[in-house]
């Protein structure tokens, strides 16, 4: 039941970022994609891929906040922070955390 509700999530979080980015959206589809596989299958394996993967693009969003505020600061631009949806894939972090 908890991958159905994450592909779900993300799935909705695909939509959002649609709009501005595309190739963010695609692997929040593909995030999304893995989770459902792992509902359908009954694999652990594919819901641990896809709390993986989630993580690790969240990390990457996180990464590119940080860098943008860098950049702001150095440069003496104004900031202009732009949330990226992907970072709610911290969500998925306990679930790396504890056994399926």
């Amino acid at each position: 039941m908890l991958g159905l509700i994450l592909s779900l999530v993300f799935l909705v979080l695909a939509l959002i970022t649609a709009r501005e980015n595309a190739l963010d959206a695609l692997v929040l589809v593909v995030v999304a994609a893995t989770y459902f596989k792992g509902w359908r299958k009954g694999s652990r394996g594919y819901l641990y891929a896809a709390t993986i993967l989630a993580v690790i693009f969240a990390t990457l969003c996180l990464l590119i906040l940080i860098a943008n505020v860098i950049d702001a600061v150095v440069t003496g631009e104004s900031l202009e922070l732009k949330l990226n949806p992907g970072i709610v894939g911290f969500i998925t972090l306990p679930l790396l955390l504890k056994k399926f």
